[in-house]
């Protein structure tokens, strides 16, 4: 793998990514655009099946590839997976693969009968998405039928329903409708027996561009949410707390806000490396949160393998040019390190992967240096 160097006297420093075999260890597979929801923070637009969905032949031979290439994990997403008429069958021939299965959904289809299915086809767990308290959720999760109830209930009673039985996480995508609820919302996941609590930040791309009001979190908002994962890590009161690339980069407070099992610190995404993305049409990418601009490949043209083999498809990561940072990233002394976060995150907020503006270190410089605003 291609990859920068640079030299410090007689040492030659490479990236870690450098010495990083690529092996798609991770797979975020969308296999439909069908949803129940019209979700104003949806990426996709997903509404209705996308007229090139694979069928499920077609999975199963992608998921023999994913099982030759190394892949160890598969989530499968949507839209909403679980109206997808393949879900089932595609997750029993990756468990007989011998690959983990966990499926994103927002947990309004989970009752008695859907559970015995889950458990049949061998999932491994679920990721439920609540989007805050009752009135919040329920305002972001806008039913494209006639629903009964309310989602947030629906989706509370689909963790109920599975509690004991398969393990559950909460991914929680945090913008300025929720902010201010994640307190009370953590607290109640810990009584519902949830696992562990998924944090990310709402990125102005789909739906958001839309909405016609402040949505994404300014980047002076982020320091107080630091401090929140940073005590809630510490409280016994919110189920085991993890965030997503979109939180961090190299603060003072990396180690506690990013770390799991073991002591983590962000050294730079690895979307292509070690991540894959499929998109339900068929189309390959390192991330699935990335523009078409970025997208290595399509299912209906060429095999998995020979996307994925060709490392020069996935250069913003594989090739990364550190000399074309700008802005504060470009001054920064950890840039070559942090490579500006990432990539969605710093696209759909500057224009550029070589920017990223929500940073929590170059927060911590300006207001050391008496700016407050970034």
């Amino acid at each position: 793998m291609a990859n920068e160097s640079m030299e410090f006297g007689n040492l030659k420093w490479r990236h870690p990514l450098g010495d990083v075999r690529r092996i798609p260890e991770r797979c975020v597979w969308a296999i439909t655009d069908l949803c129940n929801f019209d979700c104003i923070h949806c990426e996709t637009h997903a509404s209705v099946p996308h007229v090139a969905e694979l069928s499920l032949v077609q999975m199963q031979s992608v998921a023999d590839q994913l099982g030759a290439l190394g892949c160890q994990h598969v989530s499968l997403t949507g839209g909403e997976p679980l109206l997808s008429p393949h879900w089932e069958g595609l997750s029993k021939h990756l468990k007989r693969l011998g690959l983990r299965v966990h499926l994103v959904t927002n947990g309004t289809l989970v009752d008695g009968a859907m559970l015995e299915r889950l458990i049949s086809s061998g999932v491994d767990g679920l990721k439920i998405s609540i989007d805050g308290l009752r009135h919040t959720h329920n305002r972001t999760r806008v039913s494209l039928h006639a629903f009964p109830g309310s989602a947030f209930d629906s989706s509370i009673d689909g963790i109920k329903c599975v509690r004991g039985l398969l393990p559950v996480d909460v991914i929680t995508q945090i913008n300025q409708d929720n902010i201010d609820e994640l307190t009370t919302l953590g607290e109640l996941l810990k009584s519902l027996g949830v696992a562990h609590w998924i944090l990310q930040l709402a990125i102005p791309s789909g739906r958001v561009q839309s909405l016609g009001r402040p949505y994404v979190l300014s980047p002076n908002q982020l320091p107080a949410l630091a401090d929140f994962i940073v005590s809630a890590r510490k409280c016994e009161r919110y189920p085991a707390i993890e965030v997503t690339d979109t939180i961090g980069y190299c603060s003072k407070q990396e180690m506690e806000i990013r770390s799991r099992a073991v002591p983590m610190m962000w050294l730079g995404c690895n979307a292509g490396v070690r991540l894959i993305s499929i998109s339900c049409s068929g189309t390959v990418s390192g991330c699935s949160g990335l523009p078409p601009e970025f997208d290595a490949g399509s299912l209906h043209e060429e095999t998995l393998a020979d996307i994925w083999n060709d490392a020069d498809r996935f250069s913003y990561v594989t090739k990364f040019d550190s000399n074309l940072l700008t802005g504060g990233c470009a001054r920064c002394a950890l840039g070559k390190i942090c490579r500006a976060g990432c990539p969605i995150l710093s696209y759909n907020t500057t224009g550029t992967i070589y920017e990223n503006r929500h940073c929590l270190r170059l927060l911590e410089d300006a207001l050391s240096q008496g700016d407050d605003k970034l």
